[in-house]
């Protein structure tokens, strides 16, 4: 985050502190759900339109079940939020929580 936001030309006290708020607000977290996703059981096709639809459906149903878990959560009484930090830093994610190469996050 930090790199990126420099090379938007931001200041190093606004880099600080989106950094800042961004640390607390994943460390502060009593629980972190990192929805992923990997093409491996997806259909794979000789043509690169088939393949972006499938990776498409692949993005979209991801997204759809994290809502309804945001949903399920807001019913259940719990705060909860989307956050889409893990998908600028997409290898630090996937070596911290040890996910394989095929796992998403990715760019």
């Amino acid at each position: 985050m930090a790199q990126d936001l420099a090379a938007d030309g931001a200041d190093a006290d606004a880099i600080a502190r989106r950094v800042a708020i961004s640390h607390a607000r994943l460390t502060g977290a009593p629980v972190i759900v990192v929805p992923c996703l990997t093409m491996e059981d997806m259909d794979a096709y000789p043509d690169l339109r088939r393949n972006h639809a499938e990776w498409q459906m692949a993005v979209q149903s991801v997204a759809l079940a994290t809502q309804n878990l945001l949903l399920a959560a807001h019913a259940a009484g719990l705060g909860a939020c989307w956050m889409c930090a893990a998908l600028f830093v997409p290898d630090l994610v996937r070596q911290v929580l040890d996910l394989p190469n095929t796992g998403s996050p990715r760019r």
